[in-house]
């Protein structure tokens, strides 16, 4: 089975004020939490038996091994609990917690099935695209970036087309008018400007890319405007290819952590992967060139 990538879209979210991302943040990307997540009633967890426990003023360390099945493999994963008696244990009984990050994966037990090896494979591809695309679109190649945001059949005729019409441009440019024959007839019609090109051959670029149709902003938060609109303008310049602008991006990079966020099948039978990337903002004024990691 192969994989054809290409970005359906583009959204971005900023983190609150103040929040840098901590144990909630590793609690939800935890390999555990993923595959319990992600397998749903599909997984199977069996209890395996206490691996051990002790008492110590007052507090008592139980570790525990449960069997975890999920259509992506099977592991074995250890869950430490944590029992106190309060002042009132004989009326309320002994509390219980479990430090969660006391918790592991048994090492060398987790055995992926088939899907778990593919969509291994599935991730760290789309992670490529995506900073390929990103290398796309920051080199200026937003036409070549723009076919990619389209469905995979669409982007190989679309991008035959404008081969074809830039080779005959390129042809054009060598041969006499004289001698040009059929060559100087079609490059005749075809347009050698970019903007005149897309207009033609790629007619939801205007939309998509220089109107920011790809992107979308409902969700982008934080107490500092300033810093957000600074980090749409340069979205929006990155899209349209405004290198000259005040703010344009100057980075861009998927966040390996989105290897643990859940995927779909859509209704075609195709996956979804969701990404977030990083990007870095680079703010030009009067003063210091400012760079901004969001």
């Amino acid at each position: 089975m192969k994989s054809r990538w290409y970005c359906a879209s583009t959204r971005r979210a900023a983190p609150k004020s103040g929040s840098k991302g901590g144990e909630l943040d590793l609690f939800r990307n935890n390999e555990i939490i993923y595959m319990l997540k992600q397998g749903g009633e599909a997984a199977k967890v069996n209890a395996q038996g206490v691996r051990s426990w002790e008492h110590r003023e007052g507090t008592y360390l139980v570790k525990r091994v449960y069997g975890v099945e999920t259509p992506e493999g099977s592991f074995l994963v250890q869950i430490s609990a944590v029992g106190k008696d309060g002042p009132d244990a004989a009326e309320k009984g002994r509390s219980w917690y479990v430090p969660f990050f006391e918790s592991s994966v048994e090492k060398d037990s987790l055995k992926k099935t088939n899907l778990g090896m593919r969509l291994e494979q599935m991730r760290y591809s789309g992670m490529d695209f995506l900073d390929k695309w990103g290398k796309m679109l920051l080199a200026g190649q937003v036409e070549t970036a723009y076919l990619k945001t389209l469905e995979p059949k669409e982007d190989i005729i679309l991008s035959s087309r404008v081969f074809l019409r830039s080779l005959s441009n390129a042809l054009s440019a060598l041969m006499d008018l004289d001698r040009g024959g059929m060559v100087n007839s079609i490059a005749a019609c075809t347009p050698t400007d970019r903007g005149t090109l897309r207009q033609v051959e790629l007619p939801g670029f205007e939309l998509v890319f220089n109107k920011g149709g790809l992107l979308d902003f409902s969700k982008l938060t934080g107490d500092d405007k300033a810093a957000r609109d600074a980090a749409e303008e340069a979205l929006r310049n990155m899209l349209a290819h405004k290198g000259s602008a005040t703010a344009v991006i100057a980075g861009l990079q998927a966040k390996p952590s989105c290897t643990r966020r859940l995927w779909s099948v859509d209704a075609d039978k195709r996956v979804l992967l969701p990404w977030i990337a990083k990007f870095f903002s680079v703010h030009r004024d009067p003063g210091p060139i400012t760079l901004r990691t969001v």
